[in-house]
């Protein structure tokens, strides 16, 4: 039995489908209203967002290629003039086979969600920065979900400085890094060598 969480993150898939299919056949680009692409932009790329945020390892693995790579919409419109430069149905045809892995995948009984992202933006400085925490934080999951237990570890470590890099780069003040927030002439600098 499909829980809740599974048969809301199907619709959302499928709405997805739905949106790349009407941007690869042209339903949307020729539309004269002139927020209508910017709109609709922003809406894939926060639905794509969300489904990846709230997939597992194998629902994750299981979109398509153009889903996990392109944060974009316009991106994934080269990839699919490179991939298919043919007609609409083809475009379409092509489009619903891509997604069939996933949608079959949810049809599924639903294993254990990768835990959600957390909310990077108070430590994250900038959208770049905010998405490469996200992305760590989901292969964090895949790794503990397959059972690579010390790679999980080894990338939450990665994490971790990155989130002190970020957070590092946005103090003003840096004598608060320092032992004892001291200056060069207090004595609180240490010379001596660091080791494990």
């Amino acid at each position: 039995m499909q829980t809740q969480s599974s048969v809301d993150l199907r619709r959302k898939v499928q709405h997805l489908r739905d949106m790349l299919i009407q941007w690869a056949t042209n339903q949307i680009t020729t539309q004269s209203e002139r927020g209508v692409k910017a709109k609709f932009r922003t809406e894939y790329k926060a639905l794509r967002q969300d489904i990846i945020d709230n997939s597992d390892a194998d629902i994750y693995h299981a979109l398509p290629e153009a889903v996990r790579l392109y944060l974009d919409i316009s991106d994934f419109w080269g990839y699919v003039k490179k991939k298919l430069p043919h007609t609409a149905r083809e475009r379409t045809n092509f489009l619903h086979k891509e997604f069939k892995p996933v949608l079959l995948r949810l049809d599924r009984p639903a294993g254990k969600l990768i835990d959600p992202v957390p909310e990077f933006a108070p430590l994250a400085f900038d959208d770049k920065m905010k998405e490469i925490l996200n992305r760590r934080w989901r292969e964090c999951q895949v790794c503990a979900q397959a059972g690579a237990h010390l790679a999980a570890i080894v990338m939450m470590g990665g994490l971790l400085e990155n989130l002190f890099v970020a957070r590092q780069g946005a103090l003003k003040d840096k004598t608060s890094l320092i032992a004892g927030g001291g200056t060069k002439g207090s004595g609180v600098f240490s010379r001596r060598p660091v080791s494990l």
